[in-house]
């Protein structure tokens, strides 16, 4: 599934509610703050692996993990019961893991 995302601009001194976008009309600075965060992400250290997730967009339903509910009556009526996947505490059951991680 593609996502478009639109780049928004605003001058919060003049426009403090956000409510026009000036990003169309000034690409040149679209482009230097764009530029600008490029650098900053590019300096920053790898992240830990323990601290990353799933694409939650992509892999989220298949991390769902059947399970039985039939201890709490508020469920009752559900005809399935899911628990999200269990934590990960350390980085050596990183390897348990299925999926690919993502900085999230």
């Amino acid at each position: 599934q593609d996502h478009v995302q639109e780049t928004m601009l605003f001058d919060l001194d003049s426009d403090p509610e956000e409510r026009t976008n000036l990003a169309d009309h000034l690409p040149n600075v679209v482009a230097d703050l764009r530029a600008e965060m490029m650098v900053i992400r590019d300096a920053r250290p790898p992240q830990q692996k323990f601290w990353m997730t799933i694409d939650r967009e992509r892999e989220w339903r298949s991390t769902l993990k059947p399970g039985n509910c039939s201890n709490y009556p508020e469920f009752e009526e559900a005809d399935e019961c899911w628990f999200i996947h269990p934590w990960i505490e350390t980085e050596d059951q990183l390897a348990q893991v299925e999926h690919d991680l993502v900085d999230g």
